[in-house]
């Protein structure tokens, strides 16, 4: 088992403006972002707003890890 494996990793849910702040307290591979689908309270259908909205100040590299690449990681999807 890695050191990586073990990690706390922390996860937010559409419009968490809290966890944005978080990055460089968790670190960049450490921070999942959801839409929480498909609760009724999600922001799906409106996740692309929604991810402007909060990560529109980060670099198109960074909102894909908190997107995708960092979850995928987590769960061995590969293509991360």
């Amino acid at each position: 088992m890695s050191a990586r494996s073990s990690a706390i990793r922390a996860g937010e849910e559409g419009d968490d403006y809290v966890a944005m702040s978080l990055i460089p307290f968790f670190g960049d591979g450490d921070l999942l972002w959801a839409s929480d689908y498909p609760h009724p309270d999600s922001v799906w259908p409106n996740s692309r707003q929604a991810i402007e909205r909060q990560m529109g100040h980060l670099s198109p590299q960074m909102r894909r890890k908190l997107t995708h690449d960092n979850a995928a990681a987590l769960y061995g999807l590969g293509g991360a």
